[in-house]
């Protein structure tokens, strides 16, 4: 038995499990679809964690009213850029209708 995995897990039921879970992991991880999954998911946890200690940062070195304003401002674009994004999908689907009958 392997001595790594040996001085974390006591029995060998969670021996067994482990190794269980890496094979289902490494099966899934093979799949391109699971893999760009796990990634996507990786880098939304990235950015929010890196997000976290800038504001923190951003808390200790700067005037409350000017974190404050810029949150605000940083929210407000992201709400627009949001709007944005949807009416130009809405614009491309309408464009594509062959009759002003399926609009309505």
């Amino acid at each position: 038995m392997n001595m790594k995995i040996r001085k974390y897990f006591h029995t060998k039921k969670e021996i067994k499990g482990w190794k269980m879970c890496t094979k289902a992991l490494k099966k899934y991880l093979n799949d391109p679809l699971y893999k760009n999954s796990f990634f996507v998911m990786l880098t939304s946890i990235s950015n929010a964690g890196f997000g976290f200690i800038f504001w923190m940062l951003a808390a200790k070195l700067y005037p409350k009213e000017d974190v404050g304003i810029a949150t605000a401002l940083i929210s407000s674009m992201a709400l627009l850029c949001c709007f944005v994004w949807n009416n130009i999908h809405m614009i491309g689907f309408y464009s594509s209708m062959k009759r002003k009958e399926d609009l309505r």
